[in-house]
């Protein structure tokens, strides 16, 4: 992902910042309790001074386990905070990451059938990781989140087989 000149990007165990022509600004480590391997995945939010990266566990090592997602300070590299989704074997995969104002909005589902999804969106307080509000299954249609973005200040969740789900970024509710 570019932003102002940079290239952000997560991968196996690790973030990093890149510059053209100036090489690598910065390297993270990526680790998170509970899991050995944490594998990029695409989700990805900024603003201000953090960004924000997806990673997934290694489900062939357990497949309960919880996505989660890093923010790191986009100067430096050090980590700012950090969310886990639910270790319950229907959040092991982090399907997206946006920004809207002075909340970060992420997502997690899982790898099973569209019938089996139970998505879960989550925003975040974008300068300490705290929950403001989740919204989950019992508002969202049982499928698929493709993708998470903003625009007007609000929040798009693309659903599978459901269209475009617009939240209200402030409480997590349909605003459509």
């Amino acid at each position: 992902w570019v932003q102002n000149g940079r290239i952000y990007f997560n991968d196996f165990n690790g973030a990093a910042s890149a510059s053209h022509g100036g090489g690598i600004n910065w390297e993270a480590e990526v680790t998170y309790e509970g899991f050995e391997d944490n594998f990029g995945a695409d989700a990805f939010a900024i603003g201000d001074d953090h960004v924000t990266f997806g990673y997934r566990p290694d489900t062939e090592v357990d497949e309960t386990l919880g996505s989660h997602f890093h923010t790191f300070d986009t100067g430096t590299g050090e980590e700012v905070w950090s969310f886990a989704a639910p270790d319950d074997g229907k959040h092991n995969f982090s399907t997206g990451a946006t920004r809207v104002a002075d909340t970060v909005v992420v997502t997690a589902g899982s790898f099973g059938a569209p019938r089996e999804q139970e998505p879960l969106v989550v925003g975040l307080d974008a300068e300490s990781g705290e929950v403001r509000w989740r919204t989950d299954k019992s508002t969202l249609p049982t499928t698929f989140v493709n993708f998470v973005g903003s625009y007007a200040g609000e929040v798009y969740v693309g659903m599978q087989s459901d269209g475009v789900q617009v939240l209200d970024p402030e409480t997590g509710s349909l605003t459509e």
